[in-house]
């Protein structure tokens, strides 16, 4: 898979940017309480978000700008051939 180097923003399928965190919070006698990660909800749709998902998605979408990008430049260098009539 195509490296990603810089930042980039997961958005939920509606659109937001915005999540929280959602933890599962943990008891054991003698030992207090505890959380673990569960994952994060959209702040827009209150959805619970599936990350990799998102991730998958910039993935995809930085695949195909590349792809066009070298569409594009096969294109400008492909020499144009006269047609017969």
């Amino acid at each position: 898979m195509s490296e990603i180097r810089e930042w980039v923003r997961l958005k939920c399928d509606c659109g937001g940017e915005l999540f929280e965190p959602l933890v599962y919070l943990k008891f054991k006698s003698g030992g207090g309480t505890t959380t673990e990660p569960a994952g994060h909800r959209c702040i827009a749709c209150t959805g619970v978000v599936d990350t990799h998902r998102m991730i998958r998605l910039v993935e995809i979408n930085t695949l195909r700008q590349k792809l066009n990008e070298v569409e594009q430049e096969i294109e400008a260098k492909t020499p144009e051939v006269a047609t017969k009539k």
